[in-house]
């Protein structure tokens, strides 16, 4: 049986990101492969080069934490119960050094998925190219991110050149597509995030091991704001939703930065972990967010949904090229372009079809990249 390892960012206090790594893992094992996450820590003293900023924003981020009874290492610890009952891990390798020292042996070696190109996130950090792997194995990418329309030119050529030594590429968007055309010149297809590789079915053992469950009708609101706010904006579009449903009001983390003047709401700071936040989506009567994987797990579960898009010119388009392959551009509301009529009615079925479909040549891509 070949072995598989995989390079992505998955000990990440991040929903989206945790459960990439365990959808990657899963296809890859249902595939017939024997499969491991190579337990790179991410992020290192590699990506983090101002030393002395970084301590003033973990004090500050310290007392914040203080002030709300530490949320952050509740959640943590839901994370790590998640990692450690359903992540295959080879040995830990906690900085750059250790694993070009000491490098994992595997016949095949998979880059992603999630943003592990992004350079914002990576700062030139080879390991997530595969520059580790010497021993002139196979190296192939599955719907990696570049999360960007463009790369600074100080990247470029060792990018380049680390791509030249793939076997296959595959990338989540159509600016990735454009980044490795410019830099390679190769046609490079784009492929389903992992998650989207599974059913909802297939997410029943996981979701089994939620520690949450809600006993009323709800709507699921999960707001990020790290790359753009979409206050008031989304005040506004929350009520009317709740106006038309009379769905009680379900926030994750810190999806609401007021009240909203909605009573029936319930706070979830820091009881919810990745098997809580499936099922929190898989219950759900109607989801309202900003995030690409929030968006995805809609789109999955057949759940009534609202991405609320950034309204100003973004290289992230990770959204829109999802709700414009399923069909479902009606679906994503730019921000503080228009008043909206909300309409709470939902037709899956034609995006239930070519989620099928890419998911079919999604696989495909894979079982041939891997032989």
């Amino acid at each position: 049986m070949k072995r598989v390892g995989i390079v992505t960012m998955h000990k990440v206090v991040n929903y989206g990101s945790a459960l990439q790594a365990w959808a990657t893992q899963e296809v890859i094992r249902r595939l017939g492969y024997d499969v491991l996450i190579i337990d790179y820590v991410y992020p290192n003293a590699f990506h983090i080069k101002d030393k002395k900023r970084n301590i003033a924003r973990s004090v500050l981020q310290w007392c914040l934490h203080f002030c709300q009874g530490f949320p952050w290492e509740k959640k943590r610890k839901h994370f790590e119960k998640f990692w450690n009952d359903n992540f295959n891990l080879t040995q830990t390798y906690p900085c750059v050094e250790s694993i070009y020292n000491n490098p994992p042996d595997f016949d095949v070696y998979v880059a992603g998925s999630d943003q592990i190109w992004n350079p914002t996130c990576i700062k030139g950090d080879g390991v997530f190219l595969l520059d580790f792997v010497t021993n002139g194995k196979r190296r192939i990418s599955y719907a990696s991110s570049f999360a960007q329309a463009k790369l600074e030119e100080k990247f470029r050529k060792d990018m380049a050149d680390s791509l030249r030594g793939f076997f296959s590429i595959a990338v989540r968007e159509s600016n990735g597509v454009k980044i490795v055309k410019k830099l390679i010149g190769k046609d490079v297809p784009i492929t389903l995030d992992p998650t989207l590789l599974l059913r909802k079915d297939d997410y029943g053992p996981l979701i089994k091991q939620s520690s949450l469950h809600i006993q009323k009708p709800y709507m699921l609101v999960y707001i990020l704001q790290y790359a753009y706010d979409p206050y008031p904006y989304a005040t506004e579009f929350i009520r009317e939703v709740y106006q038309q449903t009379g769905l009680h009001v379900v926030c994750l983390d810190f999806s609401a930065k007021q009240h909203l003047g909605i009573k029936d709401m319930i706070h979830l700071h820091d009881a919810v972990g990745p098997a809580e936040f499936l099922s929190l989506f898989a219950n759900a009567s109607f989801v309202i967010t900003t995030s690409f994987h929030g968006t995805a797990f809609a789109l999955n579960f057949g759940v009534p949904f609202y991405s609320l898009l950034n309204d100003k010119s973004s290289s992230d388009d990770r959204m829109g090229n999802l709700l414009r392959l399923c069909g479902m551009e009606d679906r994503g509301i730019i921000i503080n372009t228009r008043k909206v009529r909300v309409s709470t009615s939902f037709d899956i079925n034609g995006c239930e079809t070519r989620l099928r479909q890419k998911r079919e040549e999604s696989i495909a891509y894979l079982q041939r990249s891997l032989m």
